[in-house]
């Protein structure tokens, strides 16, 4: 849970409430998925063992301190946590695995399919194949 709520925390605390559980539902997205690590810890601390431009999330490798200093910020994280591994609320990613601000966008943006701009961030998916996608052209 420590592990989520810092996520939401150092990726969200200025968003809204609906921005704090995008984040916490792209990182368990990413910890159903094949293709990351399988906990949360190892999903947030992904690239940390290769340095500062590897890392998933910015905040686990921008050599800042990671112990939350915003109390007010820190309890909405954690109840953000909490609600989003207990009580399962609907994914308002509608599956996405990445992320970024709307003030950058990276190459990885450009092969991915944007589901959803939520605040101040932009989620994705990766994309399907074309049938999977119902974008077919017409036979």
């Amino acid at each position: 849970m420590r592990c989520l709520a810092l996520n939401v925390y150092f990726e969200a605390r200025g968003e809204p409430l609906k921005g704090r559980y995008a984040v916490a539902a792209v990182t368990l997205n990413r910890v159903a998925s094949p293709d990351f690590p399988n906990t949360i810890c190892q999903v947030v601390l992904q690239g940390v063992e290769y340095g500062r431009d590897r890392c998933q999330f910015s905040w686990v490798c921008d050599g800042r301190s990671d112990h939350p200093s915003d109390v007010k910020a820190w309890r909405s994280a954690r109840n953000v946590a909490l609600n989003t591994l207990f009580r399962k609320p609907p994914d308002p990613t509608k599956g996405a695995l990445c992320f970024h601000a709307t003030r950058v966008r990276p190459a990885w943006s450009r092969v991915m399919v944007r589901v959803v701009r939520i605040g101040r961030h932009i989620y994705y998916r990766q994309p399907t194949t074309v049938a999977q996608d119902n974008h077919a052209p017409p036979s």
